[in-house]
Protein backbone atom coordinates (compact mmCIF):
# COMPACT_ATOMS: atom_id res chain seq x y z
CA UNK A 1 0.00 0.00 0.00
CA UNK A 2 1.39 3.39 -1.03
CA UNK A 3 2.24 5.54 1.93
CA UNK A 4 4.61 8.21 0.58
CA UNK A 5 5.02 10.33 -2.56
CA UNK A 6 8.27 11.20 -4.33
CA UNK A 7 8.66 14.16 -6.68
CA UNK A 8 11.32 13.57 -9.36
CA UNK A 9 12.82 16.17 -11.71
CA UNK A 10 14.53 14.35 -14.58
CA UNK A 11 15.14 15.72 -18.07
CA UNK A 12 15.94 12.21 -19.38
CA UNK A 13 13.03 9.79 -19.06
CA UNK A 14 11.35 7.18 -21.28
CA UNK A 15 10.48 7.04 -24.08
CA UNK A 16 13.69 9.06 -24.66
CA UNK A 17 16.39 6.75 -26.05
CA UNK A 18 19.62 6.58 -24.09
CA UNK A 19 21.32 5.02 -21.11
CA UNK A 20 20.67 8.11 -18.98
CA UNK A 21 17.03 7.10 -18.60
CA UNK A 22 17.70 3.72 -17.03
CA UNK A 23 18.63 4.81 -13.52
CA UNK A 24 15.53 6.94 -12.99
CA UNK A 25 13.02 4.59 -14.60
CA UNK A 26 14.34 1.74 -12.48
CA UNK A 27 13.90 3.87 -9.35
CA UNK A 28 10.33 4.70 -10.35
CA UNK A 29 9.46 1.11 -11.20
CA UNK A 30 10.95 -0.53 -8.11
CA UNK A 31 9.92 2.19 -5.63
CA UNK A 32 6.33 1.32 -6.46
CA UNK A 33 6.97 -1.98 -4.64
CA UNK A 34 8.49 -0.16 -1.66
CA UNK A 35 5.45 1.92 -0.75
CA UNK A 36 6.34 4.98 -2.82
CA UNK A 37 4.25 6.64 -5.50
CA UNK A 38 6.23 8.83 -7.89
CA UNK A 39 5.49 11.98 -9.84
CA UNK A 40 8.06 12.59 -12.60
CA UNK A 41 8.49 16.04 -14.12
CA UNK A 42 10.27 15.67 -17.43
CA UNK A 43 10.49 17.07 -20.96
CA UNK A 44 7.64 17.26 -23.44
CA UNK A 45 7.63 14.55 -26.09
CA UNK A 46 7.85 17.15 -28.88
CA UNK A 47 11.20 18.33 -27.45
CA UNK A 48 12.81 14.89 -27.71
CA UNK A 49 14.80 13.98 -30.81
CA UNK A 50 14.77 10.20 -30.60
CA UNK A 51 12.30 8.01 -28.73
CA UNK A 52 11.38 4.35 -28.58
CA UNK A 53 7.62 4.01 -28.21
CA UNK A 54 8.12 0.50 -26.84
CA UNK A 55 9.64 2.07 -23.72
CA UNK A 56 6.23 3.36 -22.64
CA UNK A 57 5.71 -0.13 -21.24
CA UNK A 58 8.52 0.45 -18.74
CA UNK A 59 6.62 3.29 -17.03
CA UNK A 60 4.48 1.89 -14.20
CA UNK A 61 0.82 2.83 -14.18
CA UNK A 62 1.19 4.10 -10.62
CA UNK A 63 3.52 6.92 -11.72
CA UNK A 64 2.24 10.39 -12.61
CA UNK A 65 4.13 11.99 -15.50
CA UNK A 66 4.16 15.76 -15.96
CA UNK A 67 5.73 16.87 -19.24
CA UNK A 68 6.94 20.47 -19.51
CA UNK A 69 7.74 22.17 -22.83
CA UNK A 70 11.15 23.77 -23.26
CA UNK A 71 10.67 27.56 -23.61
CA UNK A 72 13.97 27.91 -25.48
CA UNK A 73 13.46 29.71 -28.80
CA UNK A 74 15.08 26.94 -30.82
CA UNK A 75 12.89 24.33 -29.11
CA UNK A 76 9.78 26.42 -29.81
CA UNK A 77 10.72 26.73 -33.47
CA UNK A 78 11.25 22.98 -33.71
CA UNK A 79 7.80 22.33 -32.24
CA UNK A 80 6.17 24.95 -34.48
CA UNK A 81 7.63 23.38 -37.61
CA UNK A 82 6.05 20.08 -36.63
CA UNK A 83 9.35 18.19 -36.34
CA UNK A 84 8.54 15.39 -33.95
CA UNK A 85 10.85 12.81 -32.45
CA UNK A 86 12.18 9.93 -34.50
CA UNK A 87 10.63 6.73 -33.16
CA UNK A 88 12.96 3.77 -32.99
CA UNK A 89 10.03 1.59 -32.09
CA UNK A 90 8.66 2.11 -35.60
CA UNK A 91 11.69 2.55 -37.85
CA UNK A 92 13.80 -0.37 -38.91
CA UNK A 93 16.12 -1.02 -41.81
CA UNK A 94 15.66 -4.08 -43.96
CA UNK A 95 18.22 -6.76 -43.39
CA UNK A 96 20.99 -6.55 -45.96
CA UNK A 97 22.10 -9.72 -47.78
CA UNK A 98 25.60 -9.55 -46.35
CA UNK A 99 24.27 -9.41 -42.80
CA UNK A 100 22.20 -12.55 -43.13
CA UNK A 101 22.31 -14.53 -39.93
CA UNK A 102 23.36 -11.52 -37.89
CA UNK A 103 20.68 -11.02 -35.23
CA UNK A 104 21.93 -7.51 -34.58
CA UNK A 105 21.52 -6.45 -38.17
CA UNK A 106 17.92 -7.62 -38.15
CA UNK A 107 16.96 -4.83 -35.78
CA UNK A 108 19.41 -2.20 -37.00
CA UNK A 109 17.75 1.20 -36.70
CA UNK A 110 17.42 4.10 -39.08
CA UNK A 111 19.04 6.77 -36.95
CA UNK A 112 22.49 6.60 -38.48
CA UNK A 113 21.16 6.58 -42.03
CA UNK A 114 18.96 9.63 -41.58
CA UNK A 115 21.81 11.46 -39.87
CA UNK A 116 24.05 10.90 -42.87
CA UNK A 117 21.35 12.15 -45.24
CA UNK A 118 21.15 15.61 -43.68
CA UNK A 119 22.21 18.44 -45.98
CA UNK A 120 25.50 20.19 -45.09
CA UNK A 121 23.63 23.47 -44.60
CA UNK A 122 21.29 21.82 -42.10
CA UNK A 123 24.21 20.29 -40.24
CA UNK A 124 26.00 23.62 -40.11
CA UNK A 125 22.85 25.37 -38.92
CA UNK A 126 22.41 22.89 -36.11
CA UNK A 127 26.08 23.27 -35.10
CA UNK A 128 25.69 27.05 -34.88
CA UNK A 129 22.52 26.71 -32.78
CA UNK A 130 24.25 24.28 -30.43
CA UNK A 131 27.24 26.64 -30.11
CA UNK A 132 24.96 29.56 -29.26
CA UNK A 133 22.95 27.58 -26.72
CA UNK A 134 26.02 26.27 -24.92
CA UNK A 135 27.28 29.83 -24.49
CA UNK A 136 23.92 31.33 -23.62
CA UNK A 137 22.71 28.89 -20.97
CA UNK A 138 24.31 27.68 -17.80
CA UNK A 139 25.07 25.05 -16.60
CA UNK A 140 23.81 23.45 -19.83
CA UNK A 141 21.38 23.89 -22.71
CA UNK A 142 18.40 22.63 -20.68
CA UNK A 143 18.48 25.55 -18.25
CA UNK A 144 15.34 27.20 -19.77
CA UNK A 145 13.48 23.91 -19.41
CA UNK A 146 14.70 23.41 -15.83
CA UNK A 147 13.59 26.91 -14.80
CA UNK A 148 10.19 26.36 -16.43
CA UNK A 149 9.84 22.99 -14.69
CA UNK A 150 10.60 24.50 -11.28
CA UNK A 151 8.09 27.32 -11.82
CA UNK A 152 5.41 24.87 -12.93
CA UNK A 153 6.01 22.62 -9.92
CA UNK A 154 5.71 25.52 -7.48
CA UNK A 155 2.77 27.20 -9.29
CA UNK A 156 0.82 23.94 -9.33
CA UNK A 157 1.62 23.45 -5.63
CA UNK A 158 2.87 19.93 -6.36
CA UNK A 159 5.39 19.85 -3.46
CA UNK A 160 2.58 20.26 -0.91
CA UNK A 161 1.34 16.74 -1.69
CA UNK A 162 4.77 15.10 -1.78
CA UNK A 163 7.18 13.98 0.91
CA UNK A 164 10.58 14.08 -0.79
CA UNK A 165 12.14 15.69 -3.88
CA UNK A 166 14.75 13.93 -6.05
CA UNK A 167 16.66 15.58 -8.89
CA UNK A 168 18.98 13.63 -11.16
CA UNK A 169 21.84 14.96 -13.27
CA UNK A 170 23.07 15.30 -15.93
CA UNK A 171 21.53 17.55 -17.10
CA UNK A 172 22.92 19.64 -14.26
CA UNK A 173 20.14 22.16 -14.80
CA UNK A 174 17.94 19.61 -13.04
CA UNK A 175 19.79 20.38 -9.82
CA UNK A 176 19.13 24.08 -10.40
CA UNK A 177 15.44 23.15 -10.44
CA UNK A 178 16.03 21.38 -7.15
CA UNK A 179 17.59 24.48 -5.64
CA UNK A 180 14.59 26.58 -6.66
CA UNK A 181 12.04 24.08 -5.33
CA UNK A 182 13.98 23.50 -2.11
CA UNK A 183 14.27 27.22 -1.42
CA UNK A 184 10.63 27.82 -2.30
CA UNK A 185 9.05 24.93 -0.41
CA UNK A 186 11.53 23.41 2.03
CA UNK A 187 10.80 19.94 0.63
CA UNK A 188 13.47 17.37 1.71
CA UNK A 189 15.79 17.00 -1.26
CA UNK A 190 17.93 14.16 -2.67
CA UNK A 191 20.44 15.39 -5.28
CA UNK A 192 21.44 12.43 -7.47
CA UNK A 193 24.79 12.69 -9.29
CA UNK A 194 24.96 10.12 -12.08
CA UNK A 195 28.17 11.86 -13.24
CA UNK A 196 30.47 14.44 -11.78
CA UNK A 197 29.64 18.08 -12.44
CA UNK A 198 32.74 20.10 -11.58
CA UNK A 199 35.78 18.29 -12.89
CA UNK A 200 33.93 15.87 -15.14
CA UNK A 201 36.41 14.84 -17.85
CA UNK A 202 33.70 14.63 -20.53
CA UNK A 203 32.60 18.20 -19.88
CA UNK A 204 34.79 21.23 -20.40
CA UNK A 205 33.33 24.63 -19.39
CA UNK A 206 33.15 26.99 -22.36
CA UNK A 207 34.85 29.79 -20.41
CA UNK A 208 36.42 30.64 -17.06
CA UNK A 209 33.20 32.43 -16.16
CA UNK A 210 31.22 29.23 -16.78
CA UNK A 211 33.72 27.26 -14.69
CA UNK A 212 33.30 29.71 -11.79
CA UNK A 213 29.52 29.52 -12.09
CA UNK A 214 29.71 25.70 -12.11
CA UNK A 215 31.63 25.76 -8.85
CA UNK A 216 29.17 28.16 -7.20
CA UNK A 217 26.10 26.20 -8.32
CA UNK A 218 27.50 22.82 -7.33
CA UNK A 219 28.50 24.18 -3.92
CA UNK A 220 24.95 25.47 -3.39
CA UNK A 221 23.49 22.08 -4.36
CA UNK A 222 25.83 20.17 -2.04
CA UNK A 223 25.20 22.60 0.81
CA UNK A 224 21.40 22.74 0.55
CA UNK A 225 20.41 19.20 -0.39
CA UNK A 226 19.50 16.80 2.42
CA UNK A 227 21.07 13.73 0.78
CA UNK A 228 23.88 13.70 -1.78
CA UNK A 229 23.43 10.53 -3.85
CA UNK A 230 26.55 9.43 -5.77
CA UNK A 231 26.78 6.79 -8.49
CA UNK A 232 30.44 5.98 -7.78
CA UNK A 233 32.14 5.33 -4.41
CA UNK A 234 35.29 6.99 -5.76
CA UNK A 235 33.52 10.36 -5.75
CA UNK A 236 33.08 10.43 -1.97
CA UNK A 237 36.68 11.52 -1.44
CA UNK A 238 36.32 14.08 -4.23
CA UNK A 239 33.33 15.79 -2.61
CA UNK A 240 34.72 15.58 0.94
CA UNK A 241 38.00 17.12 -0.18
CA UNK A 242 36.14 19.85 -2.06
CA UNK A 243 33.49 20.73 0.54
CA UNK A 244 34.80 19.46 3.87
CA UNK A 245 34.27 16.44 6.13
CA UNK A 246 30.97 17.86 7.43
CA UNK A 247 29.17 16.84 4.21
CA UNK A 248 30.16 13.18 4.52
CA UNK A 249 27.15 12.48 6.74
CA UNK A 250 24.75 13.38 3.91
CA UNK A 251 26.51 11.25 1.25
CA UNK A 252 24.91 7.99 0.11
CA UNK A 253 26.57 5.85 -2.58
CA UNK A 254 24.18 4.05 -4.92
CA UNK A 255 25.73 2.68 -8.07
CA UNK A 256 23.93 1.90 -11.29
CA UNK A 257 22.98 -1.70 -11.91
CA UNK A 258 21.05 -4.14 -14.06
CA UNK A 259 17.42 -5.19 -14.13
CA UNK A 260 17.05 -8.88 -13.31
CA UNK A 261 13.58 -9.17 -14.88
CA UNK A 262 14.86 -7.68 -18.11
CA UNK A 263 17.98 -9.84 -18.30
CA UNK A 264 16.07 -13.00 -17.36
CA UNK A 265 13.50 -12.34 -20.11
CA UNK A 266 16.22 -11.76 -22.72
CA UNK A 267 18.16 -14.83 -21.61
CA UNK A 268 15.04 -17.00 -21.85
CA UNK A 269 14.28 -15.78 -25.39
CA UNK A 270 17.70 -16.54 -26.86
CA UNK A 271 17.95 -19.07 -29.66
CA UNK A 272 20.87 -21.11 -30.89
CA UNK A 273 24.09 -19.21 -31.60
CA UNK A 274 26.52 -19.90 -34.45
CA UNK A 275 29.88 -20.26 -32.67
CA UNK A 276 31.84 -20.56 -35.90
CA UNK A 277 31.84 -16.76 -35.90
CA UNK A 278 33.01 -15.12 -32.67
CA UNK A 279 31.19 -11.88 -32.02
CA UNK A 280 32.45 -8.93 -29.99
CA UNK A 281 29.85 -6.36 -28.96
CA UNK A 282 30.17 -2.85 -27.55
CA UNK A 283 27.12 -0.87 -26.48
CA UNK A 284 26.94 2.77 -25.44
CA UNK A 285 28.98 5.86 -26.18
CA UNK A 286 31.95 5.76 -28.53
CA UNK A 287 33.45 9.21 -28.07
CA UNK A 288 37.22 9.58 -27.70
CA UNK A 289 37.42 8.49 -24.05
CA UNK A 290 35.37 5.34 -24.73
CA UNK A 291 36.48 4.75 -28.29
CA UNK A 292 36.88 1.23 -29.73
CA UNK A 293 39.68 2.57 -31.93
CA UNK A 294 42.34 0.38 -30.33
CA UNK A 295 40.17 -2.69 -30.94
CA UNK A 296 39.98 -1.76 -34.64
CA UNK A 297 43.76 -1.38 -34.84
CA UNK A 298 44.24 -4.65 -32.94
CA UNK A 299 41.88 -6.51 -35.27
CA UNK A 300 43.78 -5.07 -38.23
CA UNK A 301 47.04 -6.38 -36.75
CA UNK A 302 45.43 -9.78 -36.18
CA UNK A 303 44.31 -9.94 -39.83
CA UNK A 304 47.84 -9.13 -41.01
CA UNK A 305 49.48 -11.67 -38.71
CA UNK A 306 46.82 -14.42 -38.66
CA UNK A 307 44.20 -13.86 -41.39
CA UNK A 308 42.45 -17.19 -40.78
CA UNK A 309 41.98 -16.35 -37.10
CA UNK A 310 40.75 -12.83 -37.84
CA UNK A 311 38.20 -14.26 -40.28
CA UNK A 312 36.41 -15.81 -37.29
CA UNK A 313 35.78 -12.39 -35.70
CA UNK A 314 32.87 -9.98 -36.12
CA UNK A 315 32.39 -6.81 -34.10
CA UNK A 316 29.24 -4.75 -33.59
CA UNK A 317 29.59 -1.29 -32.06
CA UNK A 318 26.15 -0.05 -31.01
CA UNK A 319 25.60 3.51 -29.84
CA UNK A 320 26.39 7.11 -30.52
CA UNK A 321 29.84 7.67 -31.97
CA UNK A 322 29.28 11.40 -32.39
CA UNK A 323 32.26 13.20 -33.88
CA UNK A 324 34.27 9.99 -33.52
CA UNK A 325 32.17 8.05 -36.07
CA UNK A 326 34.08 9.24 -39.14
CA UNK A 327 37.40 8.38 -37.47
CA UNK A 328 36.23 4.87 -36.59
CA UNK A 329 34.95 4.22 -40.11
CA UNK A 330 38.20 5.51 -41.61
CA UNK A 331 40.28 3.35 -39.28
CA UNK A 332 38.25 0.26 -40.24
CA UNK A 333 38.94 0.95 -43.91
CA UNK A 334 42.62 1.71 -43.37
CA UNK A 335 43.11 -1.47 -41.33
CA UNK A 336 41.27 -3.57 -43.91
CA UNK A 337 38.61 -4.80 -41.46
CA UNK A 338 35.51 -2.98 -42.70
CA UNK A 339 33.97 -6.34 -43.53
CA UNK A 340 34.44 -7.51 -39.94
CA UNK A 341 33.09 -4.43 -38.12
CA UNK A 342 29.68 -2.73 -38.16
CA UNK A 343 28.98 0.62 -36.56
CA UNK A 344 25.33 0.87 -35.58
CA UNK A 345 23.57 3.96 -34.38
CA UNK A 346 21.75 4.21 -31.04
CA UNK A 347 19.21 1.50 -30.30
CA UNK A 348 16.64 0.88 -27.62
CA UNK A 349 17.84 -0.31 -24.25
CA UNK A 350 16.24 -3.72 -24.63
CA UNK A 351 17.87 -4.18 -28.03
CA UNK A 352 21.26 -3.33 -26.50
CA UNK A 353 20.77 -5.86 -23.70
CA UNK A 354 19.80 -8.51 -26.23
CA UNK A 355 22.90 -7.76 -28.30
CA UNK A 356 25.03 -8.19 -25.16
CA UNK A 357 23.56 -11.63 -24.53
CA UNK A 358 23.97 -12.67 -28.18
CA UNK A 359 27.66 -11.76 -28.11
CA UNK A 360 30.49 -14.19 -27.45
CA UNK A 361 32.60 -11.45 -25.91
CA UNK A 362 31.92 -7.89 -24.78
CA UNK A 363 34.18 -4.89 -25.23
CA UNK A 364 34.62 -1.61 -23.42
CA UNK A 365 37.21 1.13 -23.16
CA UNK A 366 37.65 4.05 -20.81
CA UNK A 367 40.56 6.48 -20.78
CA UNK A 368 42.70 6.65 -17.60
CA UNK A 369 41.52 10.16 -16.70
CA UNK A 370 38.09 8.64 -16.04
CA UNK A 371 39.37 6.17 -13.46
CA UNK A 372 36.71 7.21 -10.90
CA UNK A 373 33.78 6.69 -13.30
CA UNK A 374 31.75 3.49 -13.67
CA UNK A 375 30.04 3.14 -17.05
CA UNK A 376 26.44 1.99 -16.74
CA UNK A 377 27.04 -0.81 -19.22
CA UNK A 378 29.52 -2.42 -16.79
CA UNK A 379 26.66 -3.79 -14.71
CA UNK A 380 24.69 -5.06 -17.70
CA UNK A 381 27.85 -6.65 -19.05
CA UNK A 382 28.38 -8.43 -15.73
CA UNK A 383 24.80 -9.71 -15.72
CA UNK A 384 25.44 -11.66 -18.94
CA UNK A 385 28.34 -13.58 -17.40
CA UNK A 386 30.19 -13.08 -20.71
CA UNK A 387 33.94 -12.36 -20.89
CA UNK A 388 34.66 -8.62 -21.10
CA UNK A 389 37.70 -7.33 -22.97
CA UNK A 390 38.26 -4.12 -21.04
CA UNK A 391 40.74 -1.42 -22.08
CA UNK A 392 41.10 0.32 -18.73
CA UNK A 393 43.66 1.73 -16.38
CA UNK A 394 44.74 -0.77 -13.74
CA UNK A 395 43.77 1.62 -10.93
CA UNK A 396 40.30 2.46 -12.29
CA UNK A 397 37.25 1.69 -10.18
CA UNK A 398 35.67 0.06 -13.23
CA UNK A 399 38.56 -2.41 -13.46
CA UNK A 400 38.14 -3.22 -9.77
CA UNK A 401 34.40 -3.79 -10.23
CA UNK A 402 34.76 -6.09 -13.23
CA UNK A 403 37.66 -7.88 -11.55
CA UNK A 404 35.53 -8.64 -8.49
CA UNK A 405 32.78 -9.92 -10.80
CA UNK A 406 35.28 -12.32 -12.39
CA UNK A 407 34.42 -11.41 -15.99
CA UNK A 408 37.30 -9.16 -17.12
CA UNK A 409 40.28 -9.57 -19.42
CA UNK A 410 42.00 -6.19 -18.91
CA UNK A 411 44.54 -4.42 -21.11
CA UNK A 412 45.83 -0.89 -20.80
CA UNK A 413 43.90 1.79 -22.65
CA UNK A 414 45.71 2.52 -25.93
CA UNK A 415 47.85 -0.65 -25.94
CA UNK A 416 47.12 -2.14 -29.37
CA UNK A 417 49.61 -5.02 -29.09
CA UNK A 418 48.15 -6.17 -25.78
CA UNK A 419 44.65 -5.91 -27.22
CA UNK A 420 45.61 -8.14 -30.16
CA UNK A 421 47.07 -10.67 -27.72
CA UNK A 422 43.91 -10.55 -25.62
CA UNK A 423 41.73 -11.21 -28.69
CA UNK A 424 43.94 -14.21 -29.54
CA UNK A 425 43.60 -15.49 -25.98
CA UNK A 426 39.83 -15.15 -26.00
CA UNK A 427 39.48 -16.94 -29.33
CA UNK A 428 41.80 -19.75 -28.21
CA UNK A 429 40.44 -20.34 -24.70
CA UNK A 430 36.94 -18.85 -24.68
CA UNK A 431 38.19 -17.22 -21.48
CA UNK A 432 37.64 -20.47 -19.62
CA UNK A 433 40.03 -19.25 -16.93
CA UNK A 434 37.45 -16.60 -15.86
CA UNK A 435 34.48 -17.57 -13.72
CA UNK A 436 31.64 -15.11 -13.04
CA UNK A 437 31.18 -14.39 -9.34
CA UNK A 438 27.38 -14.35 -9.23
CA UNK A 439 27.30 -13.45 -5.54
CA UNK A 440 29.06 -10.17 -6.34
CA UNK A 441 27.09 -9.58 -9.55
CA UNK A 442 23.70 -9.95 -7.84
CA UNK A 443 24.60 -7.10 -5.46
CA UNK A 444 24.02 -4.73 -8.38
CA UNK A 445 20.50 -5.83 -9.24
CA UNK A 446 18.37 -2.69 -9.50
CA UNK A 447 15.58 -3.96 -7.27
CA UNK A 448 18.02 -4.46 -4.40
CA UNK A 449 19.66 -1.09 -5.06
CA UNK A 450 16.30 0.70 -5.10
CA UNK A 451 15.35 -0.84 -1.75
CA UNK A 452 18.40 0.91 -0.34
CA UNK A 453 17.14 4.17 -1.85
CA UNK A 454 13.69 3.54 -0.39
CA UNK A 455 15.25 3.28 3.07
CA UNK A 456 16.84 6.72 2.56
CA UNK A 457 13.53 8.19 1.38
CA UNK A 458 11.68 6.59 4.29
CA UNK A 459 14.10 8.25 6.71
CA UNK A 460 13.62 11.68 5.13
CA UNK A 461 9.84 11.30 5.07
CA UNK A 462 9.78 10.14 8.70
CA UNK A 463 11.75 13.19 9.78
CA UNK A 464 8.99 15.30 8.22
CA UNK A 465 10.94 18.48 8.79
CA UNK A 466 10.70 20.91 5.95
CA UNK A 467 13.17 23.72 6.23
CA UNK A 468 11.78 27.25 6.19
CA UNK A 469 11.62 28.43 2.57
CA UNK A 470 14.28 31.02 1.74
Amino acid sequence: MTKNKLLVIASDFPPLVGTNTQRIISFVRHLAHCGWKTTVVTRALADLETIDSRDYSTIPATADIVRIEDPDLFAKRRRNTGVGPSDMGQERLPQSPESSGNPIAEVQLQWSTTALQRLPREVASRAVKTWLRYRSYHPDTLRPWADAAARAVIDLDIPRTHDVLLTSAPSYSGHVSGLTIKRGTGLPWVADFRDLWVGRPFREPVSQLHAWMDQRLEAAVVRECDVLLLASPAWVATFVQRYGAEIESKIVVLTNGYDAEETDAVRASLGETDHSIRRFVLTGSMHAAESPLQFIHALGALRRHSPDLAAQVRADFIGNGGENTALLNAASRDEGVSDLIQLHGPRSHVACVRAQFEADFLFMALAPEHRDTISGKSFEYMATGKPVLACLGEDSIQARLLGEAGTMRRVDFGDVQATESAIRHLLATDNADLTPNWQVIREYERGALTRRLAAVLDRLAAQGSRSTPA
